[in-house]
């Protein structure tokens, strides 16, 4: 049997999400929702009755801003073992 890793293992890409009415461009909606066979406007509409909570940030959510430090991250090359859940790497050979 073989168990496949399903998360990327390579370096992190930054991923976005719309979060407001007219972020996107309508055409561009309207092809999206012709070539997934999706349609949007139900989608919203079938969430309707849900209730959205007001957003509260966390304290130290503009913790950057406030005081001019950050965390950066630093891509570095290291070695890579399969975890001990992959009974088979890609090549073929069971895993150690």
């Amino acid at each position: 049997m073989t168990i496949w890793l399903l998360l990327s293992a390579g370096p992190a890409q930054l991923m976005l999400s719309f979060t407001e009415d007219g972020q996107l461009d309508p055409l561009l909606l309207k092809q999206r929702d012709q070539d997934l066979g999706s349609d949007t406007q139900a989608a919203r509409d079938s969430r309707k009755h849900i209730q959205a909570d007001p957003a509260v940030p966390h304290p130290a959510a503009d913790k950057p801003w406030s005081t001019g430090r950050g965390w950066q991250v630093r891509m570095e090359e290291t070695d890579f073992k399969y975890p001990k859940y992959i009974y088979e790497t890609p090549g073929g050979a069971a895993a150690d």
